[in-house]
């Protein structure tokens, strides 16, 4: 896609945002964090007011902690409530939909999360969660997810996940 020359776009780690309708330390939520990629690249560019990470791995999640980020552990999911996780060998794959289940998690639907988070503002949300967003987006009250600036959400129909079909449903 060919953005217009006064729209300063970025892209970190694979997600496309403009920092320009950002307030100066933005609010971010980052859905499905995995190794801190998207927050590291933030923080090259940006003085973060607050960072929310979500992340069900708990090996993952344990690292987030330890180098200082507010970690949620749980899948962001069609519904709130206990839910099968596989984690796969290649973190980029873990996920609520694959077909072998490899331990529980805490679910949490993307409208629930909100919601805790009693949050004033959201300047960007980044939704990464292998296939899970178009069933989290299905069930999301649209005030709640226009209550954000801006969203960054990996679709994933390139794999074996969903089907191009799926997402343009």
């Amino acid at each position: 896609m060919r953005y217009p020359s006064w729209l300063p776009v970025t892209n970190e780690a694979s997600h496309t945002f403009v920092p320009s309708v950002m307030a100066s330390r933005p609010v971010v939520l980052d859905l499905g964090a995995n190794v801190g990629e998207f927050h590291n690249g933030l923080l090259r560019r940006l003085r973060l007011d607050r960072y929310v990470a979500v992340e069900p791995t708990p090996l993952l999640a344990a690292a987030l902690v330890s180098q200082g980020l507010n970690v949620i552990e749980a899948a962001v999911a069609p519904t709130t409530g206990p839910i099968l996780f596989s984690v796969a060998v290649n973190s980029e794959a873990s996920s609520i939909l694959a077909d072998v289940a490899t331990h529980s998690a805490y679910g949490i639907s993307y409208s629930d999360f909100l919601i805790q988070q009693h949050l004033e503002r959201i300047d960007l949300v980044k939704m990464d969660i292998e296939g899970a967003e178009i069933f989290a987006l299905a069930v999301t009250d649209r005030d709640l997810f226009c209550a954000a600036t801006q969203s960054t959400v990996e679709f994933h129909d390139f794999c074996v996940i969903l089907t191009t079909h799926e997402v343009q449903v």
